[in-house]
């Protein structure tokens, strides 16, 4: 379950629309339950208000310009996200909760498409116990795991994304 404490005011936001995608809005405040948005355009003017509880909102990014959108249009199925354990997801980027270890306390990994297709081009044939995914470095198999489920979700939600990743590393995709 998303905590609607994560949500500041005044911090861009996807929100959803029902089953008709998600619209960018600006969280105006926000109470135990939900967050009371401020729908805007391109150019921040207000078109619209209304509120959502958080499973229903995304961070944005006004600097990657639409990029950070959630894939498909129609929304990423919160099921989907938690099948694979992520904290947050667009078509280009998943975000991997990691537990404290005797280094680092709880983190969030954000992976993108390109860290996967990277980690499959020159990672995962090492026969060191050692690997990297999205520069975070650790024993072999749950970084094998993490990659994994990165690689399962992006082929359900982006596959051309994957496909082309894949290409830009050396790869030949099978999928």
């Amino acid at each position: 379950m998303v905590d609607i404490t994560n949500y500041k005011s005044g911090q861009p936001v996807w929100a959803t629309m029902g089953g008709h995608g998600f619209r960018k809005a600006e969280v105006a405040t926000t109470n135990k339950k939900e967050a009371f948005l401020v729908f805007v355009d391109d150019k921040r003017n207000t078109k619209g208000k209304g509120k959502r509880t958080a499973d229903h909102l995304f961070r944005r990014d006004p600097a990657l310009k639409g990029e950070d959108k959630p894939f498909p249009f129609c929304g990423i199925e919160r099921s989907l996200m938690s099948d694979y354990s992520f904290v947050d997801a667009g078509k280009s980027y998943v975000e991997v909760p990691l537990a404290e270890d005797w280094q680092k306390g709880d983190r969030v990994l954000r992976v993108t498409i390109n860290d996967v297709a990277k980690y499959f081009a020159q990672e995962a044939r090492s026969m060191s116990g050692c690997r990297t995914l999205a520069g975070e470095t650790g024993d072999w198999r749950p970084i094998d795991n993490i990659a994994q489920a990165c690689l399962e979700f992006f082929k359900q939600v982006n596959i051309e994304g994957m496909r082309t990743a894949g290409r830009k590393f050396g790869l030949e995709p099978k999928f």
